[in-house]
């Protein structure tokens, strides 16, 4: 990834995860399920790329998962505490 896709990534990642942390602090009816079914969401929208989205989006997809897939892990692991 060039410089210009990593800091994207990065942007993307952080914005994505703090606002999952703070919806999980706020959302009471928030649950992994939810999170995993936004998950599901991404990856296939991650498929969807007949028309070619490009490198700065596959970045922010990319992004996005990675912040999900951390959040539920972390969330779960938590939950076998």
């Amino acid at each position: 990834m060039n410089d210009c896709l990593e800091e994207h990534y990065k942007l993307v990642f952080d914005k994505t995860y703090e606002s999952l942390m703070v919806d999980r602090e706020q959302n009471a009816n928030l649950t992994t399920e939810d999170l995993e079914r936004l998950l599901e969401s991404l990856y296939r929208r991650m498929g969807d790329d007949m028309g070619g989205r490009g490198d700065i989006m596959d970045a922010a997809n990319s992004a996005e998962i990675a912040a999900v897939e951390i959040v539920i892990h972390d969330w779960k692991e938590e939950l076998q505490k």
